[in-house]
């Protein structure tokens, strides 16, 4: 065994669990306290998880830090960002002059910040980066290993050297975040790793018989042949123009005479909302099917006129050709409808994915004769979420969002035989949700 690894072995070692006793005691305290339970959120949760790491019941936090580690991918050479490399180096140097919004936030809350270096590719000169460069960047992902392990290994030691560091420094809470461009892909690749997500062998043994995704954000010509058209399969994918990287949605339907597609339409009619890649409409003998990946919008800027305007006109082009067939939405709507699709309504009154202006138009949606599959066969079942902030182990408490739906027209729901949200199934930020249907 090489000596860094007899050393990260040696450290691992000694890193004890919590204490249990000292946890036990402040969730007594908390519940003793004068307050409704569970009112302060997730800062009940750490506050717990904080005596467990310290075995005090009782802690004052007075000297923070926050480490932002930055580096270069070296996957983006594949296309998969609409940022250039350089964006990198550019934010790690304004990270150091409270020009971002961690370093205000880090600020306001009188936190020592400090950007290092772990692989920047590009050349600069900010004497305020700790420099702890592995190398410029990663290799490429898609065509071999990132780096070599002893080169892992010293990454990961090279971490607790710094967080030893802070501890001599007398920093009681210490805070680590990453920045580089390419990190949703590289971070979406461990995630695929630890997870045992079985890759698409999932085809072989599902038996849907049209399998919808949303948010696929790469570009056919990147996919592997047998990824892009699994055998037995029919396969419609559209990527985003507007950038790469962004949106996407695919439909796999059996190939089958029932599921012989008439015709595949991309995007919305309206030529305002095309180019993003969100929409597949896809003919069928008995039905017409819609995936679709809805926008998301924030409060205070043009998205949400934007997703407003999107939800609008998808509803006259459904009208339009229910006078022909039923109709089967799918999809990440990006609104939860009711207090009951999600599980802190009251935080969220105020955020997109909740406002009232959005679930009005989820009223208006189902008013107009379509119906939410789940809801039409469980009722107001409590608890039943569809995503999870990947921050906080929101998935593990269950603090989730239900914003993907099987909507379909009335002609269609009397034809559901089951509804559900497959929760049990890792591997993303959303879990499946499925809809059986007899034609």
């Amino acid at each position: 065994m090489e000596q860094t690894e007899r050393q990260l072995v040696s450290l691992l070692s000694e890193i004890t669990p919590l204490y249990d006793v000292p946890m036990r005691e402040a969730k007594a305290r908390q519940d003793a306290l004068a307050k409704p339970p569970g009112s302060l959120g997730l800062l009940e949760d750490l506050s717990v998880q904080l005596a467990g790491i310290t075995g005090q019941v009782k802690n004052e936090v007075s000297h923070t830090r926050i480490y932002v580690l930055a580096a270069d991918n070296g996957v983006v050479c594949e296309g998969v960002s609409s940022a250039p490399q350089s964006v990198t180096r550019a934010q790690a140097i304004n990270l150091t002059r409270g020009l971002t919004g961690a370093s205000c936030l880090a600020k306001h809350f009188h936190d020592g910040l400090m950007v290092v270096d772990m692989g920047i590719a590009l050349s600069y000169t900010c004497p305020e980066i700790l420099n702890r460069s592995l190398g410029k960047g990663t290799a490429n992902i898609a065509a071999g290993p990132a780096m070599a392990r002893q080169t892992a290994v010293r990454g990961i030691l090279t971490g607790m050297g710094l967080a030893a560091q802070a501890k001599r420094d007398g920093i009681q809470i210490l805070g680590v975040g990453e920045m580089g461009i390419g990190n949703t892909t590289t971070s979406s690749a461990v995630l695929c790793a630890l997870s045992g997500k079985p890759d698409w062998d999932w085809f072989a043994s599902t038996d849907a018989d049209v399998v919808a995704l949303q948010e696929t954000k790469a570009e056919p010509a990147q996919i592997a042949e047998e990824h892009r058209s699994p055998e037995g399969w029919n396969a419609e994918w559209l990527a985003a123009q507007v950038k790469k990287g962004y949106s996407g949605v695919a439909v796999f339907s059996r190939q089958k005479a029932a599921l012989e597609p008439l015709a595949v339409h991309r995007e919305l009619p309206d030529p305002r909302y095309q180019g993003e890649g969100r929409l597949l409409h896809i003919e069928y003998p008995a039905f017409h099917f819609f995936n679709v990946y809805f926008p998301n919008g924030t409060k205070d800027d043009g998205r949400l006129a934007y997703k407003m305007g999107y939800y609008d006109a998808f509803l006259a082009h459904a009208e339009e050709l229910r006078r022909t067939k039923p109709i089967v939405v799918c999809g990440d709507f990006n609104t939860a409808h009711r207090p009951i699709d999600l599980a802190r309504p009251k935080a969220n009154e105020e955020n997109s994915g909740f406002l009232p202006i959005e679930r009005a138009w989820v009223d208006r949606f189902i008013a107009a004769g379509y119906v939410d599959t789940f809801r039409h066969i469980h009722g107001d079942e409590p608890h039943q979420y569809s995503w999870w902030s990947y921050k906080q182990r929101a998935r593990v408490n269950n603090v989730g969002w239900r914003i993907d739906y099987f909507l379909c027209s009335d002609r269609a729901a009397e034809k559901i035989e089951s509804a559900g949200i497959r929760s049990d199934i890792y591997g993303s930020d959303h879990c499946p949700v499925e809809l059986e249907i007899a034609w």
